[in-house]
């Protein structure tokens, strides 16, 4: 069953590509970072908890066909809300007391956002995440984190930002 995805994140880190220039120049402003950047918009977002990955670099399946695309605050924000009420959904019918129950905490996972544009022309985002001091992903900033098993530690899911539709959450097997 397909399951609408709304999830709640904090803002994203800095593009590392589809045509917009990180720049050095940030300010502190609350818990989140203001990024400018010279060549594009200005992004809100938590660099420490997110990053935005090209689809370029990507060898994933679904994004092999996919075309590069770049995210607005708006759509930042979107994404934010889409997910939180997708882990929402998921949540509902899990017992969270359990240890190995599938229960999802946004707040101890970091994301990996790629934006790309599907055949069909409609801008998604793929969103990968993985749970902070599970492992040391050092390079997540650069690449994408991809591991065998691992189970509610790693889930990915897309949402289509043209729809606003997600797919549904997929947890990792316990491995």
């Amino acid at each position: 069953m397909m399951v609408k995805v709304l999830l709640s994140v904090s803002v994203i880190c800095l593009l590392t590509g589809c045509g917009q220039e990180s720049t050095s120049k940030k300010k502190a402003n609350g818990s989140r970072l203001v990024n400018q950047n010279n060549a594009g918009p200005k992004l809100s977002f938590d660099s420490s908890n997110i990053s935005i990955l090209s689809n370029k670099l990507i060898q994933f399946f679904s994004l092999k066909d996919s075309l590069p695309a770049t995210l607005t605050n708006h759509d930042i924000q979107l994404i934010e809300q889409l997910l939180a009420n997708g882990i929402q959904l998921h949540n509902k019918n899990t017992d969270s007391s359990k240890v190995y129950s599938g229960y999802i905490r946004s707040e101890k996972y970091k994301r990996q956002y790629v934006p790309y544009t599907g055949v069909k022309g409609e801008k998604k985002v793929f969103i990968n995440c993985f749970c902070k001091g599970v492992d040391n992903f050092d390079y997540w900033k650069e690449r994408l984190v991809e591991v065998d098993d691992g189970g509610v530690c790693f889930f990915n899911v897309t949402i289509n930002l043209s729809t606003q539709n997600c797919g549904p959450l997929l947890i990792n097997g316990p491995g």
